[in-house]
C-alpha cells in the first residue's frame, strides 16, 4: 500500500472518529443539560408568573382600599371643622339677638307701659328658648360627629394594620421570587461556561428571555411597593390629624 493510500485511510478514520465524538457530545448534552433546562423552564415559569400576577393584584386592591380610607378621613375632618364652627356662630347669633332685645326693651319702656313690656318679655323668652334648643341640637350633632370620627379613626387604624401585614407578606414573597431568580442566574452562568458548547441552544435562549421578563416584572413590583408605602404614610398622617380633632 502506498504512502498516499495510507494517509487517506488515516484521514478517513480520523474524520469518522471526530464525527462520532461530536455526535456523542450532542447526545450527552441533550441528556445532561438541554432536557433538565427545559424541565426547569416548565417548573419555574408557571409558579413565578402566578406569584407576580397575584402580588400585582394584591397591590392594586390595597391601593384602592387606602384611597377610600384617605377620602373618608378627609370628609370626616371637614365635617368636624364645620361642626366646631357652629357653636361659635350660634353664640354670635344669640349675642346679637340679645342686644337687639335690649334695644327693643328700652324703646318700649320709653314708648309704652308695663303691660307692653310684659308681653314683649314673653315673646323674648320664647325666642331665646328656641335659640337654646337650636344650640343644644348643634352641640349634639357635633358630639355625634366626634363619635363617628373616632370610630372611623379606629377602623382606619385597623385597616392600616391589616395593610401593613399584607405588605410584609408581599415583601417576603418578593424576596422568595428574587432568590429563585438568583438561582436561575447561577444556572445561566454555569451553563454559559460549559466546555464544548459553541452555540447557545434553544432551551438556553428561552430560559434567558424568561429570566429577563421576570426581572422586569420584579422591578415593577418594587415600584408599586414604594407607591403603596407612600400612601400608607399619607393615611397615617390623616389618622393623626383626625386624632387631634
Amino acid at each position: 500500500m502506498s504512502m498516499l493510500a495510507k494517509a487517506e485511510e488515516s484521514l478517513v478514520r480520523a474524520r469518522r472518529e471526530a464525527e462520532e465524538r461530536i455526535q456523542f457530545s450532542e447526545v450527552n448534552y441533550d441528556v445532561c443539560y438541554a432536557a433538565p433546562l427545559k424541565k426547569l423552564i416548565g417548573e419555574c415559569e408557571v409558579p413565578i408568573f402566578k406569584d407576580v400576577r397575584s402580588l400585582s393584584e394584591q397591590l392594586q386592591n390595597e391601593k384602592a382600599t387606602v384611597s377610600r380610607a384617605v377620602a373618608q378621613n378627609r370628609e370626616l375632618k371637614d365635617q368636624l371643622i364645620e361642626l366646631q364652627d357652629k357653636p361659635f356662630l350660634v353664640f354670635t347669633l344669640v349675642a346679637g339677638y340679645l342686644l337687639q332685645i335690649n334695644a327693643e326693651i328700652f324703646k318700649k319702656q320709653v314708648v309704652g307701659g308695663d303691660c307692653v313690656r310684659m308681653d314683649f318679655f314673653s315673646e323674648m323668652d320664647c325666642d331665646v328658648l328656641q335659640l337654646s334648643i337650636a344650640s343644644t341640637t348643634s352641640i349634639d350633632q357635633r358630639d355625634e360627629a366626634v363619635v363617628q370620627a373616632e370610630e372611623a379613626r379606629i377602623h382606619a387604624e385597623r385597616e392600616l394594620t391589616h395593610i401593613t401585614m399584607q405588605l410584609k407578606q408581599i415583601r417576603a414573597d418578593h424576596r422568595r421570587v428574587t432568590q429563585e431568580n438568583e438561582e436561575l442566574r447561577s444556572i445561566f452562568v454555569y451553563s454559559a461556561h460549559m466546555p464544548g458548547i459553541a452555540e447557545k441552544p434553544l432551551a438556553w435562549t428561552e430560559l434567558e428571555a424568561h429570566f429577563a421578563r421576570v426581572m422586569s416584572q420584579n422591578a415593577d413590583l418594587i415600584e408599586q411597593n414604594e407607591r403603596l408605602e407612600h400612601v400608607i404614610v399619607q393615611l397615617q398622617s390623616e389618622n393623626d390629624t383626625i386624632g387631634l380633632w
